[in-house]
């Protein structure tokens, strides 16, 4: 039987609401993270990824702009979704152009073969952003600028020209021999 000072009394809040609305009274933000985790228990993690090539700092080529992302589950349980990777250049999706391989994905982060300007890569700076979530679906991603540098490629002679050149050189040595006494 209850007591009158038990009917009352309001029900036990748990400690998870109890320190939302503590916070809330104190007019400090409160984390979603913080206030669904009890204490002593470890937050879920993430997969990893990063830019890996080219390094911090680093650029690419023009005529070969390919950069490599690496990447790792968070949880041991929980594999990573080949099939959620997705790529990102100054806002255009660029997943297509990009090959996975176990625990990485490389691709140019625009096609140096495009007549159109849209889907080529300028020299310049560019915005790229990845991402890749787990089988259970927490996701992590990377932003990094990627600095693409003017190729130096050296010029291509056409390809009949070198011979040309060389049986032109033959025919006026041969004429400098018949001229000469």
């Amino acid at each position: 039987m209850l007591s009158a000072r038990n009917r009352s009394a309001p029900p036990a809040l748990p400690h998870v609401c109890l320190a939302l609305l503590v916070a809330v009274g104190l007019g400090q933000p409160v984390r979603a993270q913080e206030a669904a985790t009890p204490p002593g228990v470890t937050p879920y993690r993430a997969p990893t990824i990063a830019l890996v090539q080219p390094p911090v700092g680093g650029s690419v080529p023009a005529d070969r702009p390919v950069v490599v992302f690496r990447f790792a589950p968070g949880e041991p349980t929980d594999p990573i979704d080949a099939g959620s990777f997705t790529v990102l250049v100054d806002g255009r999706d660029r997943r297509s152009l990009f090959q996975m391989s176990g625990g990485e994905a490389w691709g140019p982060i625009g096609d140096p073969a495009a007549k159109d300007a849209e889907d080529a890569v300028a020299p310049g700076a560019h915005q790229v952003e990845a991402r890749i979530c787990s089988a259970r679906g927490t996701c992590g991603s990377v932003t990094a600028t990627v600095v693409v540098r003017p190729s130096t490629a050296p010029a291509v002679e056409a390809p009949g020209a070198s011979r040309r050149s060389r049986v032109l050189e033959a025919l006026l040595a041969v004429v400098k021999k018949l001229i000469e006494p």
